[in-house]
């Protein structure tokens, strides 16, 4: 029974993507109505996307056949990116940078809601950025290189973290040095 559960997830990793390619799934930056025909594609092909997640994702995320899927679904990843997480929504609209770290249980989706608008927009993590365990990322979200953002906080839609910047929070905002200091000080 194992081995045919596994079966079943492998060719789930093929032909999802396979009918990803087929079905018109190409989601673009959208402000708009949930129920419009504009969010046709990204029902698709969060849909897709959802009955890997659910299912086998959780078993190969660590895995090269993970990054295979999620580059397969359209998510940009850059050379020797960690991806510690499987709860991902919107890939083709997310982009990893090159040795960009997502610690556990990172959630990252590429849309929000609100005012009855359903919006889309890219998530950008850059080139060394480290995002801590179960950091929240929202839709229209930049994340420089060299960033690091500390464990359970939350960027929110529209947030730009600067090269090299240290943020935290919920809502995430920036740390100057002097904060640093004083938490790597009080850990002593």
């Amino acid at each position: 029974m194992a081995l045919c559960f596994f079966v079943f997830g492998f060719a789930l990793l093929i032909v999802v993507p396979i009918y990803n390619w087929i079905l018109p799934t190409r989601v673009h930056a959208f402000k708009g109505g949930y129920y419009s025909l504009r969010a046709v594609p990204w029902f698709l092909h969060n849909g897709l996307f959802y009955l890997v997640r659910y299912t086998f994702l959780p078993f190969v995320t660590l895995t090269p056949f993970g990054i295979w899927f999620l580059k397969a679904m359209g998510m940009k990843i850059g050379r020797h990116a960690f991806i510690n997480t499987e709860y991902i929504s919107d890939p083709q609209n997310i982009t990893i940078g090159d040795d960009a770290a997502l610690g556990g249980s990172v959630r990252i989706f590429a849309h929000y809601g609100g005012h009855g608008n359903l919006v889309i927009s890219p998530v950008i993590i850059g080139p060394r950025a480290t995002i801590g365990l179960a950091t929240t990322i929202m839709g229209d979200v930049h994340v420089g290189a060299d960033a690091t953002i500390l464990a359970h906080s939350v960027l929110m839609p529209g947030s730009r973290v600067g090269k090299g910047e240290t943020w935290c929070g919920v809502p995430a905002r920036r740390l100057s040095r002097e904060e640093m200091e004083y938490f790597k000080e009080r850990i002593r």
